[in-house]
């Protein structure tokens, strides 16, 4: 019989980080949708509509960031850590 216990944890931290975006509201190859839409598909995760998702997946990727913070480690200070043993 061993007098020591060996095993893992995995930690589960939230990390904050804010950015100012901007993103443009015409494709390259020409398609567009409007600002409404948009903000729908980005609360929504969808419009309902394959074709319309498409364009706002693509504008997405493209999209600009003008600011960023510091990444805040929101775990750290609100204590919030998960942890999970493994044995």
């Amino acid at each position: 019989m061993s007098n020591e216990l060996k095993f893992k944890v995995d930690e589960e931290h939230i990390m904050l980080v804010k950015k100012e975006m901007c993103v443009s509201l015409e494709t390259d190859d020409g398609r567009s949708i409007s600002a409404e839409e948009l903000k729908e598909y980005l609360l929504e995760d969808t419009l309902g509509d394959e074709n319309k998702d498409e364009i706002c997946e693509d504008l997405m990727m493209n999209s600009e960031i003008l600011d960023s913070e510091e990444p805040f480690s929101y775990s750290d200070s609100k204590g919030t850590t998960q942890y999970h043993y493994i044995f």
